[in-house]
């Protein structure tokens, strides 16, 4: 899924080997599972503006322009750590599918 990568410290322990690549820009599609019973989905879409290198950060990161979804969900109920990131824009595919998961 990368461009290119180089390997660093890890971010949070600083031991160990961190994975930083560099993602490609475009249309991408956000993604967060959680809930109890994995109940519930958090899915965004936008484009990937610019892929970052902060030192304070996790080692990948990505600026992505949302042009579906909220994010102040994503940040005011959380629904774990890590989120899935998806090239091209699948949103409407991924509710769909979860509404027949789900119900």
């Amino acid at each position: 899924m990368v461009e290119s990568y180089r390997l660093r410290s890890h971010f949070e322990s600083g031991r160990g080997v961190g994975i930083q690549g560099v993602l490609p820009k475009g249309p991408v599609t956000l993604l967060r599972l959680g809930g109890v019973t994995m109940e519930r989905l958090w899915c965004a879409e936008g484009d990937l503006i610019e892929s970052g290198d902060a030192e304070n950060l996790c080692r990948t990161q990505a600026k992505i322009h949302l042009t579906d979804g909220n994010v102040g969900e994503l940040l005011h109920s959380p629904l774990g750590n890590h989120i899935v990131l998806v090239p091209g824009h699948h949103a409407a595919r991924l509710r769909a599918w979860w509404e027949t998961v789900i119900h």
